[in-house]
C-alpha cells in the first residue's frame, strides 16, 4: 500500500470481509485476514472483531479479552461504542450461563 489513504481502506474492507467470513462461519479464512497490523485509528474495530470471532468459535476467554483490548483502543482514539459495551456485558451472561449448565 503506497499511501496513508489506501492503508486506510485497506483496513476497512479488510474488517468488513472478515465479519463476513464470520457470519459464513469461514473461521480459518477470518483468522488469517486478522493477522495483520491495522492502522492504529482501526485498533479498537479490530480488537472487537477478534473478540466477535473469539465468540462464535466458542473461546469465551478470548472474546473477553479481545473486547477489553478493544475497549482501550477506542479509549485511545475515539469514543467506546455502545455496542461494544453491550458485548462484553452479555459475555458475562453467557459465562455463567455456561457455568451453571456444566
Amino acid at each position: 500500500v503506497e499511501n496513508n489513504a489506501e492503508k486506510e481502506l485497506v483496513d476497512l474492507a479488510t474488517l468488513r470481509l472478515v465479519r463476513i467470513y464470520i457470519e459464513q462461519k469461514n473461521y480459518s479464512e477470518a483468522d488469517r485476514l486478522l493477522n495483520s497490523n491495522p492502522d492504529n485509528q482501526f485498533i479498537g474495530q479490530y480488537w472487537e472483531v477478534k473478540g466477535d470471532l473469539a465468540l462464535a468459535k466458542g473461546e469465551l476467554e478470548q472474546a473477553k479479552t479481545a473486547y477489553k483490548t478493544a475497549r482501550s483502543g477506542y479509549e485511545e482514539y475515539s469514543t467506546v461504542p455502545q455496542i461494544l459495551e453491550l458485548k462484553i456485558a452479555d459475555l458475562a451472561h453467557i459465562q455463567i450461563a455456561t457455568m451453571e449448565a456444566e
